[in-house]
């Protein structure tokens, strides 16, 4: 799906969108374009396609899994897993719903 992007010149520099413009003896308060024109500004009109940013297999799992447990939590589970088994458990129970529902969605 292509977008139409515009980029506003002043004096040959490319400038941001003005909020005011004065011409004349007249100030416009979010001019139109019309009104930057006459001011003296060119205004060019661009097509582009927005990126899509795709996650991956594994990125979604662990932003799944970021819901519950940070990072720092995470490694303390994995170093403590022989002297917190029932913690351990419900971690790596949490991790295996992660990847079944990352599975689940991608089949759709």
């Amino acid at each position: 799906m292509a977008t139409i992007k515009k980029t506003y010149k002043k004096d040959g520099k490319r400038v941001f969108r003005p909020r005011v413009v004065v011409i004349g003896d007249l100030q416009y308060i979010n001019p139109t374009d019309e009104q930057l024109t006459e001011a003296g500004y060119t205004i060019e009109e661009a097509e582009y396609t927005p990126k899509v940013v795709v996650e991956s297999y594994g990125q979604k799992v662990e932003r799944l899994i970021r819901q519950r447990y940070s990072l720092s939590e995470e490694l303390a589970l994995l170093r403590q897993r022989e002297s917190k088994p029932e913690e351990f458990a419900a971690y790596n129970a949490y991790c295996e719903e992660c990847k079944q529902q990352v599975k689940g969605n991608s089949d759709e």
